[in-house]
């Protein structure tokens, strides 16, 4: 699993958009069929920040996963794009 922020997959996507017909990236069968991994938006709530104290109020972080289902893909995206 590669874990990004909205900027970096937005960058990541439009670099994709570029290479590959936009169904690959649309449907998430052919995604994970011809990329090797789905993607995932993940909105976790952060009980406190540390460096404010147990007390502080908490936040919510957005993320991006992407979900691999090969290592030799994973490996070669992360070469490619990261």
């Amino acid at each position: 699993m590669i874990t990004l922020t909205e900027a970096e997959w937005a960058e990541i996507h439009y670099r994709l958009a570029q290479e590959h017909p936009a169904s690959w990236l649309l449907i998430r069968e052919s995604m994970k069929r011809n990329l090797g991994f789905t993607v995932r938006r993940h909105h976790q709530w952060i009980h406190h920040r540390p460096s404010e104290g147990k007390h502080s109020p908490g936040y919510y972080k957005d993320e991006i996963c992407l979900d691999f289902f090969n290592e030799a893909q994973e490996t070669f995206f992360r070469l490619k794009y990261l």
